[in-house]
């Protein structure tokens, strides 16, 4: 399920359900102008969706529910509208707050509904962009039994290399021990993105070795919808290879308590409302530290 996005017959039986910008037009999805954008603040979340997941495991042999992109992953919205105008700038404490306490209200609903209806059942939550992300992490604990990083690899942009590590670290902080994934895109991630074409076997390679080394679970696919004589099958091979080895060396690389001597404290709301064009991103300053570390062969641990 992808909860933050629905098509326009939605948006016409239900127009209370949608984000708004300022002026109260509905937003359109980045990828997909036949999307809209939905609003945490709505009914949506709290009660329709809960009950979607709930009819779907009474009448469904289902193991569990995945929700793409929600609550919402990377960094949090600045803003948010529903069509009563109830407008909320999120860059700022109060309503960032507000938001951090609405996704954890929403998450403890439907871990409820899931855990409840069906033993045996069990919810998932989707993330991105380690301490840049949304969501308070904290809240995660207890709640979430299974995170998935959207973390597909690097970009063409600045994203340091060891950007899928300090994923890792998050998890590993916030988890309690309970199972991590990374998602490791085969397609190409760089500029311009293109998803019906393999990356370099290096890159990705790079990207599920630090995915194991910090601790977490690997996650290889690929989204191409090229099929036929003009699919892309190269990212077969590598995936086939690596899996593999893992599967061999599996039983050495399992955490089972830290060496870390040094203890790194990044805080979440540093990153998210203490910004400023002057002093540039705060999260480079997390890099700057990450890097000396590398530099100096330290063991550290996230918190």
């Amino acid at each position: 399920m992808s909860p933050d996005l629905n098509w326009g017959d939605a948006l016409e039986a239900h127009p209370e359900w949608f984000k708004r910008d300022k002026p109260g037009n509905p937003i359109t999805a980045a990828e997909d102008t036949r999307l809209y954008q939905t609003c945490m603040f709505t009914s949506l979340h709290d009660r329709a969706h809960p009950r979607y997941h709930a009819r779907g495991q009474r009448s469904l042999p289902i193991d569990g529910i995945f929700t793409n992109a929600w609550p919402p992953i990377g960094r949090m919205p600045n803003a948010t509208a529903t069509r009563a105008r109830i407008y909320l700038t999120l860059t700022r404490p109060p309503t960032g707050t507000r938001f951090n306490e609405r996704v954890s209200v929403s998450m403890e609903d439907v871990g409820w509904n899931c855990e409840g209806e069906e033993a045996g059942q069990s919810v998932f939550w989707k993330y991105g962009g380690a301490i840049e992300s949304g969501p308070d992490m904290t809240s995660l604990d207890g709640v979430a039994y299974w995170y998935n990083c959207d973390n597909q690899g690097r970009g063409g942009d600045d994203t340091p290399i060891w950007g899928c590590t300090l994923q890792g670290r998050v998890c590993n902080a916030i988890m309690s021990g309970h199972t991590a994934t990374n998602v490791t895109a085969s397609y190409d991630t760089g500029d311009p993105r293109w998803r019906n074409l393999h990356k370099s076997t290096e890159e990705a390679q790079m990207w599920m070795n630090e995915t194991v080394a910090s601790g977490m679970v690997p996650w290889y696919h690929f989204i191409g919808g090229e099929k036929g004589l003009g699919g892309d099958r190269r990212w077969q091979q590598p995936g086939y290879e690596y899996f593999n080895w893992l599967a061999k060396c599996d039983a050495h690389l399992t955490n089972n308590a830290s060496i870390a001597d040094i203890a790194v404290v990044m805080g979440q709301r540093t990153q998210r409302f203490y910004r400023s064009k002057e002093m540039g991103d705060p999260m480079w300053n997390i890099h700057g530290i990450y890097y000396a570390l590398i530099e100096g062969r330290f063991f550290s641990i996230s918190s």
